[in-house]
């Protein structure tokens, strides 16, 4: 057991946790550190998980009584300055898994979609090229069903392996998931553990190209050197949400050190040691502004955890 920073908010918790074998534990752990915005107050219970065994009793401990969060690359979540009352888990170690058959490449969920991708590449397999420059994990991908340029993860999906919260483990065929517009839903609550995704033979010259593109465009168009944790809000059916909020003269607006992104107006960037609060202060600000003029109620694409 490597434990850091050890606190006692709940001994029965921080007990049972230090029991599990070669789990590393961090008490009181800065969610700052762990996420694209670099805000964000302590997690109670911070492990790192490096096997399904682990994960399984961390369940065991904690589910239903303590909250469980499963944490990517940060990069499409907002912490309150409050921090988390639980458990948070990074997935890494034996699930960090990636390997390739013929056209299909299994991938464990902590993985990064740029390590899919430069695999891909390397056996000219062709179909996530969309994603070339979105920071996230698989995992966090496929429950947003993370997409652009006019395709979406989860129409890659061939098979996703989850564990649901009681330990057991699920296969579900694509047919088996709800997902559309920036979600997925599993039959089952629980967290991937790996997923399948089916890719087409190309040239590595075409793949390249249209990485290259891609990029290009990111860099023209988004703050992608900024604090930020990507898109904010949905696009409203029908609507872009861009275009929605340019109406209301909200780019370039501040709230302290976080402001309405002048490169592109649906990022938020912490500009200026921002705190949380500014960047929620923003959200709901736009929610209201938008609601006000428009009659729309506005989703946020980033997670909000910890706020009322």
């Amino acid at each position: 057991m490597n434990i850091k920073n050890l606190q006692f908010n709940n001994t029965n918790i921080l007990e049972n946790l230090k029991s599990i074998k070669n789990l590393i534990l961090i008490t009181d752990e800065p969610l700052s550190k762990h996420t694209s915005y670099k805000v964000g107050g302590n997690a109670d219970y911070f492990c790192i998980v490096k096997n399904l065994e682990q994960l399984r009793k961390i369940f065991d401990v904690c589910y239903p009584k303590y909250n469980i969060f499963i944490l990517g690359n940060g990069t499409n979540v907002l912490f309150s300055d409050e921090g988390y009352r639980g458990v948070v888990i990074k997935l890494s170690g034996e699930l960090n898994k990636l390997k390739i058959s013929r056209n299909l490449i299994t991938a464990g969920s902590p993985v990064s979609l740029s390590s899919i991708i430069k695999k891909a590449l390397e056996s000219e397999l062709s179909g996530l090229e969309f994603a070339w420059g979105i920071p996230g994990t698989l995992g966090g991908s496929i429950n947003g069903n993370s997409g652009a340029f006019g395709s979406e993860i989860c129409n890659l999906i061939k098979n996703v392996k989850v564990c649901d919260y009681n330990g057991k483990i699920h296969n579900f065929s694509s047919n088996q998931l709800d997902y559309g517009y920036r979600y997925c839903k599993f039959p089952v609550n629980g967290v991937i553990l790996e997923a399948d995704l089916k890719f087409k033979q190309s040239s590595r010259k075409e793949i390249e190209k249209t990485m290259k593109k891609n990029m290009k465009w990111r860099r023209k168009y988004q703050p992608i050197e900024s604090k930020t944790a990507g898109s904010v809000f949905k696009n409203p059916e029908g609507m872009s949400v861009a275009k929605l909020l340019e109406s209301i003269y909200l780019k370039g607006k501040a709230i302290n050190g976080a402001r309405f992104s002048p490169k592109h107006i649906n990022f938020i960037e912490n500009f200026n040691n921002a705190k949380a609060k500014d960047i929620y202060d923003l959200v709901e600000l736009a929610k209201d502004l938008i609601y006000k003029k428009f009659k729309i109620i506005l989703e946020t694409e980033i997670k909000l955890i910890g706020f009322n």
